[in-house]
This record gives structure tokens, sequence and C-alpha cells, in this order.
């Protein structure tokens, strides 16, 4: 019986649907706000003045420790394809330990595990591409994502990635400027020959005019 009262009062809402409404109104009642998805999220933490960085997704796939443990390897392999061969898988619980903590500092930046496992992926392409720049006196393994004597590779290789959002940014931002250029420059086209149209259209009808 209540639940046929609360749809008919509801609108044709259910009754967990009413309750959440209410639930909304009394919080934003008391000045409380109400956020439902990551964008929402993203426009309140703007618009209350801090600078927000949207989250790094190289491949949503990997989502483990031993997922990034097997991506470092491919990555390795592919560089330097030699060295497949010579790899030892007994080793592979000691260096989970390392990635498992090569992950844990990225989460104390303050991201979630698979936002954090995303950023490791992203360090780990950067020191594979960017390889030269770090001037290794050894062939990169695993060690270089170590978090103690090594954690400047990884240090570096957040600074290169920093570097190229910046970059891609200023593009995406000329690019813009660009784009909204050429269509002031297609409107002002447009307008001038709409105006011209205009013209015409009132010399043919003036000189209709002069002939009566």
């Amino acid at each position: 019986m209540v639940d046929l009262q609360l749809d008919v009062f509801g609108n044709g809402k259910s009754t967990e649907e009413v309750q959440i409404d209410a639930a909304i109104f009394l919080l934003l009642k008391y000045g409380y706000r109400v956020i439902k998805t990551a964008e929402e999220a993203k426009k309140l933490a703007i618009d209350s003045g801090y600078k927000v960085i949207d989250p790094i997704i190289v491949d949503e796939h990997i989502i483990t420790i031993k997922d990034l443990h097997n991506y470092f390897y491919k990555q390795l392999w592919n560089k330097y394809p030699n060295r497949q061969p010579t790899y030892f898988e007994s080793n592979w619980k000691s260096e989970l330990r390392i990635f498992k903590l090569f992950v844990e500092s990225r989460e104390d930046t303050g991201l979630n595990k698979f936002n954090a496992i995303q950023e490791c992926i992203k360090i780990i392409d950067t020191i594979f591409s960017h390889a030269d720049e770090f001037n290794f006196k050894n062939p990169i393994d695993v060690r270089v994502l170590g978090q103690d004597k090594s954690g400047w590779i990884t240090n570096k290789a957040l600074s290169i990635i920093n570097e190229q959002q910046i970059k891609d940014q200023a593009k995406e931002l000329d690019d813009m400027m660009i784009k909204m250029d050429e269509e002031r420059k297609i409107n002002l086209k447009e307008k001038a020959s709409e105006l011209d149209d205009l013209l015409a259209r009132m010399e043919v009808s003036n000189g209709k005019k002069e002939k009566r």
C-alpha cells in the first residue's frame, strides 16, 4: 500500500527513486554538494580553485601487479629480443615485490590502484622510448623500477611525461585557436556574402521603383 502511494505521488518513480530524490533534496537544503559522475567531481574541484589533471590511461586491460610485470617484459623483449632466452622465471616472486612497491609509490601520490598501474605503464614506456636520455651504465632490467637508489629513474620519467603533456596541451591550444580563427574568417566571409546579396536585392528593388 505504501509503495503504491509513493508511486502515485512520485510521478511514476519507484520507491527507491523517490527516496533518493528526497535524500538529495535534504542534503542540498543543508549546503551539501551531490556528485554523481567523475566529470561533476572534476568541475567541482576546478570551481573550488584546484588544478585537476586527467588520469593517464594507457591500457585498461592491465589491472594487476602480475599484468604490469608481464607488460614490462613484453616491452623489454621487444626492444632487446636477444635477452629473452637468458631470463630466469624463478626470479618472478622477488620481481613482483619490486612491481608492488613501484605501484605503491604511485598510489602514495593520491592515485587509486588502477590509475597507479596505468601511470606505471606510462613510466615503463617512457623509460624504453627515451632510454638514451637516462644514460644507463648497464642494460635495462627490472631494477630500473626500484624506488630506492633507482628512484631517480622514475622521477626523470615523470619529468619527461610532464614535459610531453605540456607540449601536447600547447599544441591542442594552438590547434583550437587556429580552428577558431578559421571559423571566424568563414563567418566573416559568409556575412560579407550575405551583405552583398542584400545590397544586390536592394539595388534591384530600387531600380524597379524608379521605373514606376
